[in-house]
C-alpha cells in the first residue's frame, strides 16, 4: 500500500473508532451492515406474529449484509426505551424511515424481492421453536406457526420444512455443518425474542444443559457470546460456556439488535467520565467507601429498566454516588446508541465498570483446553482494548470458586497484565459476592506496576442472613463499627434486584418482589449512606482505588499520577 494511501486509511480507521493504540478494534459479535433505509413493522399481535417478525426482519438483515437489499426492519416492542435507541441509531447511522408495514405486507414484499423462500412450520405446544430457527436460516425461510398456516399458505409461500416434531437434539445432528460456529443462542422455545438475531447470522439455538449442548459449545470457536439465558441453576449454566472460552450475555429480552448493531464496528463510541486522581486529597482523613451496583453484565436490564427511576435515573443519581458495572465491551459492538447514553447520563464522580468482558468465570475459563491460560490472555486483552477505547479504567471479574486460590490468582495476574491503565480490579465470588471480605491482593501490570486487586466487604442485599449480607441499615451499621477506631477503605455490593420498605415504626425490612412500593437500587443506597457516620465519606470507586494506592506505596503512586 502506498504510503500516503495508507495514512489516510489509518486516519479513517482512527476517527471512526475502529483503531486503539494503532491496534484494530476487536469486534467479537457478528458484524452487521447498515442501511439506507429501515422499515417499521408494526406492533405484531401476539407471539406467533412476534416470531414471523423477528424472522422476516433477520432475513431483511441477512441480505442487507450480502448486498441483496437496502432495507433495515425495525419492530415495533411497546417498550419506551427502545424508542430512544431507535432515534439515536438512525441519527448516528444516517439510516432513514421508509414507512409502515404490518407483518404480513412485510412478507409480501420479501417474497416479491426474493428474500423470503419459503416457511418452516412449528408449534407453540412444544420446543419446535428452536429448531425451526434454526432451519428458517439455512432456507432462507420465515417462522410460521401453525396457527398461521392458513395466512402463509393463501400468500402462496411455500413450506419448506416441518419442524414440529423435531427435537433439538435431531436438530442439531442434522445442521451443525452448516452453521456459523461465532454464535450460539440459548432461548426458551416459549420466547420470540433474538430469533432475527439467529436467523441472520445462521446460528445454533438451544435451550437446556446436556451432553448435546456441551457439544455445541465445543464446536463453537473461542471467545464466541452465547446470547440469551439458559436453563436451570445460574452457575450451572455460566459454567459450561466458560469452560470452553465463551461467555454468556444474559439478553433473552433483548429486542432489535440486528437494527441496533447496524454499522456499529464504524459508530463512534463516547468514552466515561473518569475521576482526576490529582484531585483528591489523600491527607484528608476519615474512611472512604464506594458502593457498586451489581448484574451489570446483564445486557436486556442494560437495555431497558436500567433507565428506569430505580437506578440509571433515579433522581438521587449523583447526589449518591453509586458505581456501576456494565457490559460495556458487548453493548457497545451490539448497541452503541445505548452506550453513547449511558455515557451522556453518567455523573460526575461515579465510576463505570467493566464486567468481566461477558459473564464468564475467569476461573473456569478455556478449561477445556490444554492451553487454557494462552486463550484466557486473549480474552483479557481482547477486553482490554475495548476497556481503553471506551476509557474505563475498573474491571469487575466473577468467580466461581475460591477468590484466594492458587487460579483465582493467576486470573488476576493475566488480566493485569494484558489490559493496559488499570485503576485495579474489583473481584466477586458468585457465593457470596463478599467472600473475599476486603482482602486485597496485588500484581503487577506489563509495566511492573503494582495494581490492587480488591474484595467487597459486604453485601447489600436483602433476606440473607449470613455475615457481610444485609439490608441498609445492618450494612451501614458494619460500616461505622469498622471506621470506629481506624480509618478504612473499602466497598460494598449492591444486589441490585433487593427491595426494602420501612415499617409503622420508620425501621426497614425487607420488602417481597411484588411490593412496588418499596424501594431498590439507588434509593437502598441512599438509605445506607443516611445512615453513615460523619467521618465516613462515600466516594467513587476510582477514587477508593487510587487512595488505596497511595496507602500501599506513596512514592510510586506519586509518580503515575504526576505523569498522567
Amino acid at each position: 500500500m502506498a504510503p500516503a494511501k495508507f495514512l489516510v486509511t489509518l486516519l479513517v480507521l482512527l476517527l471512526t473508532g475502529r483503531v486503539v493504540n494503532g491496534q484494530p478494534r476487536t469486534f467479537w459479535w457478528p458484524e452487521q451492515q447498515t442501511a439506507e433505509h429501515y422499515i417499521t413493522c408494526r406492533l405484531p399481535q401476539g407471539r406467533a406474529e412476534s416470531v414471523l417478525a423477528q424472522s422476516v426482519a433477520g432475513l431483511a438483515a441477512r441480505a442487507v449484509n450480502e448486498g441483496r437489499y437496502n432495507r433495515m426492519i425495525w419492530v415495533e416492542c411497546n417498550r419506551p426505551v427502545y424508542d430512544e435507541w431507535l432515534k439515536n441509531t438512525r441519527r448516528t447511522q444516517e439510516i432513514r424511515p421508509a414507512g409502515y408495514k404490518d407483518v404480513w405486507q412485510l412478507v409480501a414484499l420479501l417474497k416479491k424481492k426474493g428474500i423470503i423462500k419459503g416457511y418452516v412450520l412449528y408449534s407453540q405446544k412444544n420446543e419446535s421453536l428452536n429448531p425451526a430457527t434454526v432451519h428458517a436460516g439455512i432456507l432462507d425461510a420465515v417462522l410460521i406457526e401453525e396457527s398461521l398456516r392458513s395466512g402463509a399458505d393463501g400468500m402462496g409461500l411455500q413450506m419448506l420444512y416441518d419442524a414440529r416434531n423435531e427435537s433439538q437434539q435431531a436438530c442439531w445432528q442434522k445442521t451443525n455443518e452448516k452453521l456459523n460456529h461465532r454464535l450460539i443462542l440459548a432461548m426458551k422455545p416459549q420466547l420470540a425474542f433474538n430469533r432475527d438475531l439467529a436467523i441472520a447470522h445462521r446460528a445454533m439455538v438451544y435451550y437446556g444443559v446436556d451432553s448435546v449442548y456441551r457439544e455445541i459449545l465445543s464446536r463453537a470457536e473461542p471467545l464466541t457470546p452465547v446470547v440469551g439465558w439458559n436453563a436451570g441453576p445460574e452457575s450451572s449454566h455460566v459454567a459450561p460456556p466458560s469452560e470452553y472460552a465463551l461467555f454468556n450475555t444474559a439478553s433473552d429480552y433483548c429486542f432489535n439488535l440486528t437494527f441496533l448493531s447496524a454499522g456499529a464496528r464504524e459508530a463512534r463510541l463516547d468514552r466515561v467520565k473518569r475521576v482526576d486522581p490529582r484531585k483528591i486529597d489523600f491527607a484528608q482523613p476519615g474512611s472512604y467507601h464506594a458502593f457498586m451496583m451489581s448484574d451489570g453484565d446483564n445486557m436486556q436490564w442494560t437495555m431497558d429498566a436500567f433507565f428506569s427511576k430505580e437506578y440509571y435515573r433515579s433522581p438521587a443519581y449523583g447526589r449518591v454516588p453509586v458505581n456501576w458495572t456494565t457490559c460495556s465491551a458487548n453493548i457497545s459492538q451490539m448497541s452503541p446508541a445505548t452506550w453513547n447514553e449511558i455515557v451522556r447520563q453518567q455523573k460526575e464522580g461515579t465510576t463505570l465498570v467493566e464486567f468481566s468482558g461477558g459473564y464468564q468465570y475467569p476461573d473456569c475459563f478455556a478449561k477445556e483446553y490444554p492451553d487454557r491460560w494462552e486463550k484466557l490472555r486473549q480474552f483479557a486483552r481482547q477486553t482490554g482494548v475495548h476497556m481503553n477505547h471506551l476509557g474505563i479504567s475498573v474491571l469487575n471479574l466473577m468467580m466461581l470458586h475460591d477468590v484466594s486460590s492458587e487460579e483465582a490468582l493467576q486470573v488476576y495476574k493475566i488480566y493485569a497484565e494484558e489490559i493496559k491503565g488499570l485503576t485495579g480490579i474489583v473481584v466477586l465470588q458468585y457465593n457470596p459476592y463478599h467472600a473475599g471480605h476486603g482482602a486485597i491482593y496485588w500484581v503487577k501490570d506489563r509495566d511492573g506496576v503494582e495494581i490492587p486487586v480488591v474484595t467487597p466487604h459486604y453485601s447489600l442485599w436483602g433476606k440473607i442472613a449470613g455475615e457481610g449480607f444485609g439490608r441498609p441499615d445492618q450494612i451501614a451499621a458494619r460500616i461505622n463499627d469498622a471506621a470506629k477506631n481506624e480509618d478504612t477503605l473499602g466497598g460494598t455490593i449492591v444486589h441490585a434486584w433487593s427491595r426494602y420498605a420501612k415499617d409503622g415504626a420508620g425501621n426497614i425490612v425487607d420488602a417481597n418482589d411484588g411490593d412496588r412500593a418499596a424501594v431498590r437500587g439507588v434509593a437502598a443506597v441512599e438509605w445506607c449512606m443516611d445512615r453513615l457516620a460523619p467521618s465516613v465519606h462515600v466516594v467513587s470507586l476510582e477514587e477508593v482505588l487510587w487512595r488505596i494506592r497511595m496507602k500501599h506505596d506513596p512514592d510510586a503512586t506519586r509518580k503515575i499520577i504526576d505523569n498522567l
